[in-house]
Protein backbone atom coordinates (compact mmCIF):
# COMPACT_ATOMS: atom_id res chain seq x y z
CA UNK A 1 0.00 0.00 0.00
CA UNK A 2 1.01 3.32 -0.95
CA UNK A 3 2.03 5.89 1.67
CA UNK A 4 -1.05 8.85 1.10
CA UNK A 5 0.79 12.53 0.85
CA UNK A 6 -2.38 14.30 2.38
CA UNK A 7 -1.45 17.22 0.58
CA UNK A 8 -3.34 16.22 -2.62
CA UNK A 9 -6.51 15.83 -0.50
CA UNK A 10 -8.92 18.11 -0.16
CA UNK A 11 -10.30 18.51 3.39
CA UNK A 12 -13.15 17.04 3.06
CA UNK A 13 -12.11 14.09 1.26
CA UNK A 14 -9.22 13.82 4.06
CA UNK A 15 -12.43 13.44 6.68
CA UNK A 16 -14.22 11.23 4.43
CA UNK A 17 -11.33 9.28 4.08
CA UNK A 18 -10.98 8.99 8.03
CA UNK A 19 -14.60 8.56 8.74
CA UNK A 20 -14.40 5.42 6.42
CA UNK A 21 -11.19 3.57 7.82
CA UNK A 22 -11.79 4.78 11.55
CA UNK A 23 -15.84 4.55 11.99
CA UNK A 24 -16.83 2.33 9.25
CA UNK A 25 -14.07 0.17 9.41
CA UNK A 26 -13.63 -0.85 5.93
CA UNK A 27 -10.19 -2.00 5.38
CA UNK A 28 -9.28 -1.52 2.16
CA UNK A 29 -9.10 1.98 0.20
CA UNK A 30 -8.45 2.38 -3.45
CA UNK A 31 -7.32 6.39 -4.19
CA UNK A 32 -7.95 7.19 -7.73
CA UNK A 33 -5.25 10.59 -8.73
CA UNK A 34 -4.83 9.96 -12.26
CA UNK A 35 -3.12 13.46 -12.72
CA UNK A 36 -0.86 12.94 -9.12
CA UNK A 37 -2.17 16.23 -8.34
CA UNK A 38 -5.93 15.45 -7.88
CA UNK A 39 -7.97 12.85 -6.06
CA UNK A 40 -10.55 12.27 -7.88
CA UNK A 41 -12.47 8.89 -6.09
CA UNK A 42 -11.65 6.99 -3.13
CA UNK A 43 -13.50 3.47 -3.17
CA UNK A 44 -13.38 1.68 0.04
CA UNK A 45 -14.29 -2.14 0.68
CA UNK A 46 -13.88 -5.18 3.09
CA UNK A 47 -13.17 -7.19 -0.37
CA UNK A 48 -9.12 -6.82 -0.71
CA UNK A 49 -10.24 -8.57 -4.42
CA UNK A 50 -12.63 -5.76 -4.88
CA UNK A 51 -10.29 -3.32 -4.47
CA UNK A 52 -7.89 -4.75 -6.58
CA UNK A 53 -10.27 -4.78 -9.49
CA UNK A 54 -11.18 -1.52 -9.53
CA UNK A 55 -7.30 -0.71 -9.34
CA UNK A 56 -7.11 -2.56 -12.59
CA UNK A 57 -9.88 -0.42 -14.48
CA UNK A 58 -8.36 2.79 -13.05
CA UNK A 59 -4.98 1.95 -14.87
CA UNK A 60 -6.72 0.67 -17.72
CA UNK A 61 -8.32 3.63 -18.61
CA UNK A 62 -5.98 5.51 -18.33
Amino acid sequence: MKKLNEEKLHPLQFIWLWFGAKILKWKYIDIYSPDKDNVVAITFSMDEEYIEKVGDIEKNNK
